[in-house]
């Protein structure tokens, strides 16, 4: 006996309950790999972000290291011969030897210190600078109201003073500065008065003892040496106003005579000698 064949409604059942299992296993797989993509891309977005951090970090680290390192830590001085406080150093301590102009730091440390006659910055690296610095004495005192300036070979007011405590030659000027007008590293540029300074620091140079100093005018300028006389003009050379001073004294010298007088303003130079 045949049975019969098998109603088509089971397969119907058994296909519509299969395939919907398979459907909600390929989303959830998708949705996996959505996951893992995003944790890939974040983690290589967060090492992105380090490294970009320490790179920085690591960068500014060498900068401060190299400008640390180039600050400027030892001053060597060279030229006094004793300590003395200079003024200005602060424009070169612990500043950056890059940035150190030479010229212009050492003007800037010049005008400080009216004493000094020049200063020279020399670098040294790393961390070293060398101020060689050239003394100006000083000179001649020059008499103004209230007191004295006492200046500079080259006509700078290097102190101020009550008193000639240091028995300096004496500038008598025909107009009298004023005291207190008058700034300590300023410039005295009357030319009559930057001759006579040329021509003094000569006269010393050649052994000339000068005392006081006469200044009249242009065309007066008068040098006192006890009893005798020297008489200047700045309408003349002044150069040749030194070369025949050096030659007449030479020529006194080998004669053994003593002026009493010598004028040295006009083209021939005329002396009065003792009796």
């Amino acid at each position: 006996m045949l049975l019969p064949p098998l109603p088509e409604k089971s397969s119907k059942k058994f296909n519509s309950a299969f395939f919907p299992k398979r459907k909600r296993s390929v989303s959830l797989t998708l949705g996996l790999n959505k996951l893992e993509l995003a944790a890939r891309s974040f983690v290589r977005l967060l090492i992105k972000i380090i490294l970009t951090g320490v790179l920085i970090t690591l960068f500014f680290f060498l900068i401060y290291w190299i400008y640390d390192s180039f600050l400027i830590k030892e001053i060597e001085i060279e030229g006094l011969t004793e300590k003395r406080l200079i003024k200005g150093l602060e424009l070169i301590n612990n500043k950056n030897i890059f940035f150190i102009k030479e010229d212009e730091i050492a003007e800037k440390i010049l005008n400080e210190n009216p004493e000094f006659n020049k200063i020279s910055l020399i670098k040294i690296y790393p961390r070293k600078v060398k101020l060689i610095i050239k003394v100006d004495k000083p000179l001649v005192a020059l008499q103004v109201n209230g007191g004295f300036l006492i200046l500079s070979s080259q006509g700078r007011i290097i102190a101020k003073s009550k008193k000639n405590d240091e028995h300096l030659p004496v500038i008598n000027y025909y107009q009298k500065l004023d005291y207190y007008a008058e700034t300590v590293g300023d410039w005295i540029k009357f030319k009559d008065i930057t001759v006579a300074l040329d021509l003094l620091k000569y006269s010393f140079d050649f052994g000339l003892a000068i005392d006081i100093i006469d200044i009249n005018g242009l065309d007066m300028i008068g040098f006192k040496l006890g009893t005798r006389e020297i008489l200047f003009t700045t309408e003349k050379s002044v150069e040749v106003q030194k070369y025949e001073l050096e030659k007449i004294m030479h020529q006194f010298k080998i004669e053994g005579k003593e002026f009493l007088k010598l004028d040295l303003r006009f083209d021939k130079p005329v002396a009065v000698f003792k009796n």
